[in-house]
């Protein structure tokens, strides 16, 4: 444990920090193929939670080694003493205590703490990318092991997204043809058998590679790559319904062709009476704070589910904490602009790319779907723009 602490975050190689990095990102898909080849649910149960202590522990171990645990202190504390008050105002909420607590403190906090101390971002882009093996057979394993409409796409499509685009963003920028390769087959999986938000996160990705070049240089074999990838995709949409059709043939339960095939792809799920029913409770008390995961209860009625709540950030905060809320999506979204705009400026465009795919792109899944209080990687994104407002303050 030493040794691994002694190490630091960040650094240039595949260490122990990278690893458990490695690990956070890729603990949805481990824990799925654990589940698809066992199909022990006590087994699975497992290695979920074996790997989110492992993380947790090493988190708490560097944070009090090196000294650097007043952030994570903070949060702990903080959503301990506001679940309790959400909990005696809505003892309904006391049957979510388990799961919501395992995920926020073994997921979230340590995603927020890997993220913010990170100081070098290109290792982390790689690190993650090297692992790109791991989501490419989650991905071969869905297409020979059809995925049903109902059966976990969310978890499936969320969990391949961001190996998904790094795999294809450090393919381009390191021009490794295989993980270009297992990127394209990711994305193709989650069109497949999975949701429609991530497809959006994903043209975000890649459209940004795509405008992202180098100042005064261009670099010719980054370039073909680029465009062997768009001439891919422009022939491809010619035969768009050709596809679709040849897929639903031989996937006929897999959820985004049977919505294509239905013509219901621009179908909210439900979501839009969600969004509107968030709405409407704001505007009667728009500062008023109801509490921590009061919108289960508001949304849910008596019977709170974890699966019932805004899924959107600025909504979801909003209706808990009033005021507070509207402050801080204020601070978030001016923060985000800026940090943005100030990474624009700069040559530097690893700095550049992680800021999209670790940040951006998860900012953006914010506003469709998930929660924060169980959402990995709107924590990791957190964290990355707090590490990226330090390296730019470093660096003037």
């Amino acid at each position: 444990m030493i040794y691994i602490a002694r190490r630091g975050l960040g650094a240039s190689e595949q260490n122990p920090s990278q690893v458990m990095i490695n690990l956070l990102w890729y603990s949805i898909i481990i824990t799925d193929i654990v589940r698809k080849i066992i199909q022990i649910e006590r087994t699975v149960l497992f290695v979920r939670n074996g790997l989110y202590v492992v993380v947790l522990l090493y988190v708490l171990f560097h944070a009090f080694y090196k000294k650097k645990y007043y952030s994570i202190a903070i949060l702990g504390i903080s959503f301990a003493l506001l679940f309790g008050l959400s909990i005696a105002i809505y003892p309904q909420l006391s049957v979510l205590a388990e799961e919501t607590v395992l995920i926020f403190y073994a997921r979230c906090i340590t995603g927020f703490y890997l993220a913010k101390n990170i100081k070098d971002w290109k290792s982390v882009l790689s690190g993650i990318a090297r692992w790109h093996y791991v989501g490419l057979f989650y991905a071969l394993l869905a297409f020979f092991n059809s995925l049903s409409a109902t059966e976990n796409y969310m978890s499936f499509s969320y969990g391949l997204l961001m190996p998904a685009v790094i795999s294809i963003v450090d393919g381009i920028y390191e021009k490794k043809v295989l993980r270009i390769v297992s990127g394209i087959v990711m994305a193709v999986a989650i069109f497949t058998f999975g949701a429609r938000g991530p497809l959006l996160c994903i043209a975000i990705g890649i459209s940004f590679i795509v405008f992202e070049i180098p100042r005064g240089k261009i670099r010719y074999k980054r370039m073909f790559f680029l465009s062997a990838l768009i001439a891919v995709i422009f022939i491809l949409s010619f035969s768009f319904e050709n596809i679709i059709a040849f897929l639903y043939q031989r996937f006929p339960q897999a959820r985004n062709l049977l919505l294509f095939s239905t013509r219901q792809f621009s179908n909210l799920s439900g979501r839009d009476s969600i969004f509107s029913l968030s709405i409407e409770t704001i505007k009667r008390n728009p500062l008023i704070p109801r509490g921590l995961m009061a919108d289960r209860i508001i949304l849910g009625g008596l019977n709170a589910t974890l699966s019932i709540y805004p899924h959107n950030f600025f909504l979801e905060i909003i209706l808990q904490f009033g005021l507070f809320g509207w402050f801080f999506s204020i601070w978030l979204l001016y923060r985000v602009l800026q940090v943005y705009y100030r990474v624009s400026l700069r040559r530097d465009s690893v700095l550049k790319v992680s800021f999209v795919s670790f940040s951006i792109i998860a900012f953006v899944k914010s506003m469709f779907t998930g929660s924060y209080l169980s959402d990995m990687q709107f924590w990791f994104a957190l964290g990355c723009l707090l590490s990226m407002m330090r390296i730019l303050d470093d660096n003037i």
